[in-house]
């Protein structure tokens, strides 16, 4: 467990030259992203040591032209540039999802055009950091991320999908996207995930079926019923799952 500061300050010059300094508070990061960055002095070149942000920006701006200088799209983008050895990289990517979440019931919740930027600077250093930016994406509620995700999803090789953690799976299924990743090698751990966490994720089996059978995947669907009504897997068949979905549903 990281402990977190809770002021930010940030200088620079403004636009008719004079040295300028921001503070903002009550906004949380993570202590360790901060100490990558003081062990970092050029993650901001140009800045004062005495001033390298040890917390957290204002409000972020509007609009996509703009996400590109929200003050925490820079600082993930400096911590990526920065903080290139191998190890602890995956462990960046969870500091950075926390990072994004600890914003989100408060006034300085990044909007979606932030999201997509900060997951396609995460993207460009796949595949350690691949699963932290489907996290963001998928937990976005945005159609345009949610359909990235998929993208990403199906072209995930049988290595990187057993690699995936149960968070990931469960921020999948509760976006719906089930029925999205039936041609991807990740199909089988989602459905198991699902079947095996139903009750403390929620999760309406029978319905994730139906869904599947109105997208055409009738095979799947009724293999997830075998599943779910405790058939022996040994006893799945391409006809057995056939005739339980004429059955059931």
């Amino acid at each position: 467990m990281y402990s977190y500061s809770s002021s930010f300050t940030l200088s620079g010059t403004g636009s008719r030259g004079q040295q300028t300094q921001q503070k903002h508070s009550d906004v949380p990061l993570p202590r360790h992203l901060l100490q990558l960055l003081w062990g970092e002095p050029k993650a901001f070149p140009g800045q004062p040591r005495d001033i390298v942000p040890p917390a957290c920006p204002g409000p972020p701006p509007v609009g996509t032209a703009q996400s590109e200088r929200n003050p925490w799209v820079m600082l993930t983008s400096a911590l990526l540039t920065h903080c290139q050895a191998s190890e602890g990289r995956l462990d960046l990517g969870q500091e950075l999802v926390s990072m994004v979440r600890s914003l989100y019931k408060t006034k300085h919740k990044l909007p979606v055009q932030c999201i997509r930027h900060l997951a396609q600077l995460l993207l460009q250093n796949q595949p350690s950091l691949q699963q932290p930016a489907l996290k963001l994406m998928s937990e976005s509620g945005d159609e345009q991320l949610l359909q990235l995700t998929l993208d990403q999803i199906n072209t995930m090789s049988a290595e990187t999908a057993s690699s995936c953690d149960t968070e990931l799976l469960s921020l999948l299924l509760d976006a719906g996207l089930l029925v999205g990743c039936v041609s991807s090698a990740l199909y089988p751990l989602l459905s198991s995930h699902m079947l095996s966490h139903q009750q403390e994720g929620g999760w309406d089996v029978e319905k994730a079926a139906a869904d599947l059978i109105a997208a055409g995947h009738r095979p799947e669907a009724g293999s997830l019923l075998l599943a779910h009504r405790g058939t022996h897997q040994a006893q799945f068949t391409f006809n057995s799952a056939l005739a339980v979905v004429k059955k059931w549903l």
